[in-house]
């Protein structure tokens, strides 16, 4: 029981800490002329908000505790699955990678906790 409820903590704390959003600034190798909006955390399905009335919404499957912000298993709109890791690093610009089967795209911007 004490260490099943380690775990539990662990992953309240590792999880607890990680919502907010990114202010995205460049996405698929483009600059983005208005900043999109790309929310995370504590939630099942995250959204992409390019603020031009297109949004994009990814279901999250798996996260695993020892790894919150990487091996994030997801699927997109289209149902197809992927990966997810983000390198965050605060006061700096952070990178959201999405590795699909056949390719791999990257979306660029500032991270700020809710």
């Amino acid at each position: 029981m004490k260490k099943f409820t380690s775990v539990i903590l662990l992953l309240l704390i590792s999880t607890a800490s990680f919502a907010g959003r990114y202010v995205i600034t460049e996405a698929y190798g483009k600059k983005l002329l208005t900043p999109a909006y790309f929310y995370v955390g504590n939630r099942n399905v995250w959204t992409l908000d390019y603020r031009n009335g297109t949004m994009q919404n990814y279901k999250i499957l798996l996260r695993r505790p020892d790894e919150p912000e990487c091996n994030i298993e997801a699927m997109d709109d289209k149902g197809i699955k992927f990966q997810m890791c983000i390198t965050k690093e605060f006061g700096q610009e952070s990178v959201i990678t999405l590795k699909y089967k056949d390719a791999t795209y990257e979306l660029i911007g500032r991270y700020y906790a809710e």
